[in-house]
Parts: structure tokens; C-alpha cells; sequence
């Protein structure tokens, strides 16, 4: 049996191929890599098992290299993604990784082996913003992309892809942001973290913990234990649990408690944006960790690792917290093109819209910390969104008239005339609120937050006029949002940023 994986030279893929190099009944594990660097550095981690690890070059804009990886493959983990700050200096490869990267896989796999289990690995960030009073994200949520967030965008359209392919033996994972062991190393030097709203739900999982669930899923599967479990074709939340939430400031809080530094004094209320953030806590009960018990190490865990990984961050108590501020936020406040002092120094005025509801509302920023900015408490029952239809309908049961709920809920209409109750993977027709026709599953539709917008076909965050006939996009983009505004978002060919304001 072989095991086909696209990203294994990542944080989590290189997790995947420890773990299931571990189970017997795997022969060969096929591993795609895109540079002779990447292979000669994944060839010596993993020299001692050569023997069953498969290499093929190339990245997933050849069909020649998905072919030899995918042509054999019992299971196939795509993990394979450009994810933020890259994806935001370099568009076009994000567009590649996550967009066109699962449509290639689609494409061979139901040309030359229609009969693999698929494994996509999808993201949190396509719930896009919450707040401390609807923290809760879930499948079934509104499926609806940060403004500008390239990779969020991506991201959506590839786990469509999936969706839609028409494939048997698929399953959707939406994971929970993830923390590894150089991932404080690796977000020291960018404005990304300035992303963070201070009070933004976040939610963690380690890449061991997402490895482990990864190779659970296929051994369970193997070993069938898997058996009337309906397990396959659904998307599943990919949380890491209770004890693994926290608000956007504690993370940064807990990176600078390392080196004995106050993130009230090294940072201010100023340096952050305040909305067009993308991060949920997930429902307590999940199914994938009542199934495969995967959920393990905690945040608090991996930051006193760091401690003892890096004794330099014992020197901190040395240094005054004025000095770390002039030091990091001179550098990437004053040079780094990617956070809010440096868009307001250079009238980026579409990106302080975006992200803090325009330059005066970045001009009235307070100037010191108030107790109500950093909330510390975890509510023990935290809300979602309230379901406008009935999203937890059994997938059988779903009838004719459910769907046209739905579209009427969108601003849009349902064109089906006939339905055989319980078809969700069979595309129907529907009608957008603008009058476009596009066809699209009901259990993408209907179960899973999925419709069709401009994001889908262009670079084009139109959520502000969208959100005044749609009321499911409504319900979570007004979180952050004002129903005042009538602002248009969208990218150009070249991924430049562009704003329509006001309907102007």
C-alpha cells in the first residue's frame, strides 16, 4: 500500500510521514517535492527509511509529477499550501498551492485513480472574522474570506474544488491555527502578527497533534475501523481544544513572558488592526477527537519548551520593555510594509479601511491599554452565529424546499423544479442575487456555508453590498462590519489592492 503526500517537507507534513512510517501495513510513502534542496533536506531526515519513501519532483502545476505520485496511491494528504506572510508577498504561488494545486490533484485522480481516499487539509481562516460575543466558528458557518486575504480566498476555492469533484472517498479538514517549534523564530521578523486583533478569538493545535490525526484517520481506516461510520465526503472542524483557546494579545503576551517583557508596555493599542481578522474557537464536542484522540499538547506547554529550547530569551529581564519596543516596532512598524503604521505613514488608505475602518478610526486609536481591550476570561459557554435554517438537518432529509430557504436567505433563488430528497452531492441550479446562474452541491451549499459571490471568480470583496439582500453573509460580516458602509474591496491583475468607497 502506498501513501501519497503533497507538503511533507512542511512544519506537519514532515509529522505525517514520522507517524506513518510507524504503521505496518503502509509499503511506500510517495512525497512531491518542488526543488532539489527541499528533497536532498527531507532525504536526510528521513535517510534510515529511504526504502519506503517514494521521491518525485515537481510541484502540482505538473501533471507529469501528480501522475507518478498519485497514480499508485491507496490514500492521497494534501497538505500542500503557501500560507500568510508568503502568501501575501507572493499572490501568484499562493493561487498555486491552494487553488490550482487541489484542482490539478481532483482532475488526476479522477482520470487515473478515482478509487484513492483523499485527505485535503483546509483552514480556519475561511470563517473570517469573529468577536468575543460570537467566538464560535463551525462548519455550516458562512464560508466568507478575510478583505485581501489572499490565502483565505485560495483556500476556499481549493476546499471547493474538493467539494465538487464528484469524488468518493474525500474528507475535509478544517484546521485551527498551528503552532510548531520555529514559530516564533519565523513570525518575528513581519508585520503579520499586527493581523491580530487584540481580542480576536484563536484557537491551536500542534503539528504533532495534526500529524497524529492525519495517520489515525488512515489507520483507522485501513484497519476498518472506519466501517459505517460515514466518514468520508464531510468537512470536519480540526480544533484543538478547550485548553488550547486564548485571545489574539495572549500569544504575543506569552512570547514576550519568555524574555520577562509585558506585552501592555512593549506594545500599544495603536499597532493593531481592529476588524478583518480571521480566527474561531471551535464547539467543545467534536467528533474527530471522540473518534481518533488526537488532541494532546497544549500552548502553554510548547511556550515553556521554547524556554528551555532558547536560554538567549532568559537575557529579556536585562532589558527594558522601551527598548524592545524601539528595537521591534521601529523595524517592523517603521519598515515592514505589512502592518498599520506603516499603510497610515504611506496612505495605504484601503488597507486601514479594510482593517481598521478607515484613517480616522486608525487616528482615534487610544493610546494606552484599558483592562476591557484584553480579555482574559474563556467563557465556559461561548456563542456562535444563530442558524438562520436548519443546518443540522440530516443529510437525508434535506428536501426541495430546503433549498430554496437557502437561496431566498441569500438573496438569490433556487432553479431546481425537482429534487429526490437527500441527493446533496448532486449539483442543482441556482440563481445568485444578482441574477447569475451557477450550479453548486447542496451539502456544499447547504451544510457546509458554500455559495457562489465574486470571490469565486475574481479578486473581488463585495461582502458591504452583498450583506444589505444576503442575510447569512450578513449575520458574520456585520460582527465587524457597519451596515453604513458601501465599500467595495477587490485586487487587480498584478494583486495590487484597490478600494471603491462609499459607492463612489
Amino acid at each position: 500500500m502506498e501513501i501519497a503526500i503533497l507538503g511533507a517537507s512542511g512544519h506537519m507534513g514532515m509529522e505525517v510521514v514520522r507517524k506513518l512510517l510507524s504503521i505496518k501495513e503502509i509499503d511506500s510513502i510517495a512525497v512531491l517535492m518542488r526543488s532539489k534542496k527541499r528533497a536532498d533536506a527531507f532525504q536526510k531526515a528521513f535517510s534510515s527509511y529511504m526504502n519506503r519513501i517514494r521521491i518525485v519532483m515537481g510541484d502540482v502545476s505538473s501533471f507529469i509529477a501528480l501522475d507518478s505520485l498519485l497514480g499508485k496511491a491507496s490514500y492521497v494528504v494534501d497538505m500542500a499550501a503557501l500560507i500568510p506572510p508568503q502568501s501575501d508577498y507572493h499572490p501568484k504561488n499562493a493561487v498555486l498551492a491552494n487553488e490550482q494545486g487541489p484542482k490539478n490533484i481532483v482532475k488526476v485522480l479522477k482520470e487515473k485513480n478515482p478509487l484513492a481516499k483523499l485527505i485535503h487539509i483546509s483552514t480556519v481562516a475561511i470563517f473570517g472574522d469573529r468577536t468575543t460575543d460570537h467566538p464560535i466558528g463551525k462548519v455550516g458557518d458562512p464560508v466568507i474570506s478575510s478583505v485581501y486575504d489572499i490565502y483565505s480566498l485560495t483556500k476556499e476555492r481549493g476546499e471547493l474544488a474538493v467539494l465538487e469533484s464528484g469524488l468518493r472517498n474525500w474528507v475535509i479538514l478544517r484546521q485551527t491555527a498551528m503552532f510548531y517549534d520555529s514559530l516564533i523564530k519565523n513570525n518575528m521578523d513581519d508585520g503579520l502578527m499586527f493581523h491580530t486583533r487584540v481580542d480576536g478569538p484563536l484557537e491551536w493545535l500542534s503539528a504533532k497533534d495534526s500529524a497524529l490525526l492525519v495517520s489515525r484517520i488512515i489507520e483507522s481506516d485501513i484497519k476498518g475501523r472506519l466501517e459505517g461510520k460515514n466518514f468520508f465526503r464531510h468537512v470536519y472542524d480540526m480544533p484543538g481544544g478547550r485548553k488550547n483557546r486564548c485571545y489574539g494579545w495572549e500569544v504575543l503576551s506569552k512570547g514576550l513572558q519568555l524574555a520577562s517583557l509585558s506585552f501592555e508596555k512593549v506594545f500599544q493599542p495603536k499597532d493593531f488592526v481592529t476588524r478583518n481578522f480571521h480566527g474561531v474557537w471551535y464547539p467543545k464536542d467534536n467528533i474527530l477527537d471522540e473518534l481518533f484522540h488526537y488532541q494532546n499538547e497544549t500552548l502553554d506547554d510548547f511556550f515553556k519548551e521554547q524556554r528551555k529550547k532558547y536560554p538567549l530569551f532568559r537575557l529579556g529581564r536585562w532589558i527594558p520593555n522601551s527598548l524592545v519596543r524601539y528595537v521591534l516596532c521601529k523595524k517592523l512598524l517603521g519598515k515592514n510594509e505589512n502592518n498599520p503604521a506603516y499603510w497610515y505613514a504611506t496612505d495605504r488608505n484601503e488597507l486601514l479601511m479594510a482593517f481598521c475602518g478607515g484613517r480616522k478610526a486608525y487616528e482615534s486609536s487610544p493610546q494606552t491599554w484599558t483592562e476591557d481591550m484584553l480579555p482574559k476570561e474563556i467563557p465556559e459557554d461561548p456563542k456562535g452565529l444563530d442558524p438562520l435554517y436548519d443546518v443540522e438537518k440530516p443529510e437525508t432529509e434535506i428536501a426541495l424546499e430546503d433549498l430554496k430557504i437557502l437561496a431566498r436567505l441569500h438573496g438569490g433563488e433556487c432553479l431546481e423544479s425537482a429534487f429526490k430528497k437527500g441527493d446533496v452531492y448532486r449539483p442543482v441550479a441556482f440563481k445568485d442575487q444578482d441574477g447569475n446562474a451557477f450550479s453548486m452541491t447542496p451539502y456544499a451549499a447547504y451544510k457546509v456555508g458554500h455559495w457562489f459571490n465574486p470571490t469565486l471568480t475574481g479578486y473581488v470583496w463585495d461582502y458591504d453590498r452583498l450583506s444589505k439582500k444576503d442575510k447569512i453573509y450578513a449575520q458574520a460580516w456585520y460582527l465587524t462590519f457597519s451596515p453604513e458602509e458601501n465599500n467595495r474591496y477587490w485586487m487587480d491583475e498584478s494583486f495590487a489592492r484597490h478600494l471603491q468607497e462609499n459607492g463612489k
